[in-house]
């Protein structure tokens, strides 16, 4: 487990490392890539370890996992890799991906130069609308399932009638469930 200001020291010094071991490569456009790049913790990512945001002009933004890096099995040598993975992702800047510039770079700085980690990612929680509705007359149940929003589901239900006396149902209620 690694916690946030742990994180945020360790940015610091692989930054400077990197920095460090560009300049004396000579490789000067890394070195204007890393310029002004920053850091941040980005809660959303519950999948990725980390992520390189790169725009043309603009300074370049590292982001880590804190959901993550806070799990126990965490370790440090697998935070200092993930950084270094990004800051070779904004040294070469956008448009290279995992292609051999990237990997020669991400290896300059002492980054294992793989795409995916190895930590325990949380697990996606997948959602479905259902839409319950009545018939007035026979008080059969109908329900819809899908990924619909409540509007459009509330809309699809205005038109339907039951099958046993062909009145128009009544939207009893709509809820969100967990599926898988």
């Amino acid at each position: 487990m690694i916690k946030p200001a742990r994180l945020r020291s360790l940015w610091s010094t692989e930054i400077v490392k990197a920095r460090a071991a560009y300049r004396a490569a000579g490789d000067t456009a890394a070195l204007r890539n890393l310029r002004g790049v920053k850091f941040r913790l980005n809660g959303r990512l519950t999948t990725t370890a980390g992520m390189a945001r790169m725009r043309r002009g603009e300074p370049g933004i590292v982001e880590l996992s804190p959901k993550l890096f806070g799990q126990p099995e965490a370790t440090e040598a697998q935070a200092i890799n993930t950084l270094r993975h990004e800051i070779a992702h904004v040294a070469v800047g956008p448009g290279h991906g995992h292609d051999r510039v990237w990997k020669a770079s991400a290896r300059r700085i002492g980054c294992d130069a793989e795409r995916c980690h190895t930590m325990a990612a949380a697990k996606r929680v997948r959602r479905r609308r259902m839409v319950h509705v009545d018939c007035p007359k026979c008080g059969s149940r109908l329900s819809t399932k899908g990924p619909i929003p409540q509007r459009v589901a509330r809309d699809a239900m205005r038109g339907l009638r039951s099958r046993c006396c062909a009145r128009k149902v009544v939207m009893v209620h709509s809820h969100t469930e967990n599926v898988g």
